[in-house]
C-alpha cells in the first residue's frame, strides 16, 4: 500500500514540475511569450483542448476578451507562477489550421492598456 502512495506521489510530482517546466519555456526575458501544447497537432486526433501556457501575469489579465486567431477561450487560469494559461476547443483550432507549418496568435485583453498579442509557430499534420 505504501508503494502505491509513493509511485502516486512520483507521478504527481513529475506533472507538476513538467507543467512549470512547459510554463516556463514561455518566459523570453521581458517580452510576452507562449508556449502552444500539443506543439504538434494531429488533424485526426480525438484532443480535446489546445493548452497555451504564457509568462502574461494572469492578475493583469480581463477575462472578458481572450483569443487564438479569434477563437474563444475555454477556459483560463493561472499557473503555480501566476502566469495565465488558456484552454481551446481543439476541434475548433483544427478548423482554422492546414497541414503543415502554422502561426497562431493569442490576443489577451488586459486590465489597463493595449491588448498583448503573441504567438507560437506549432506543427500541424
Amino acid at each position: 500500500m505504501k508503494k502505491a502512495y509513493l509511485i502516486t506521489a512520483v507521478v504527481l510530482i513529475a506533472a507538476v514540475a513538467t507543467s512549470l517546466v512547459i510554463a516556463n519555456t514561455a518566459n523570453e526575458g521581458d517580452k510576452y511569450s507562449i508556449t502552444i501544447s500539443p506543439s504538434t497537432l494531429f488533424l485526426g486526433s480525438k484532443s480535446v483542448v489546445v493548452t497555451v501556457h504564457s509568462n502574461i501575469p494572469y492578475a493583469i489579465v480581463s477575462d472578458a476578451k481572450i483569443t487564438l486567431e479569434g477563437i474563444e477561450a475555454k477556459s483560463t487560469f493561472a499557473d503555480a507562477c501566476g502566469d495565465l494559461v488558456v484552454k481551446f476547443n481543439s476541434a475548433d483550432v483544427k478548423d482554422i489550421v492546414e497541414p503543415g507549418v502554422c502561426i497562431l496568435t493569442l490576443t489577451v485583453d488586459i486590465e489597463e492598456g493595449d491588448d498583448i498579442e503573441v504567438d507560437d509557430t506549432i506543427i500541424v499534420k
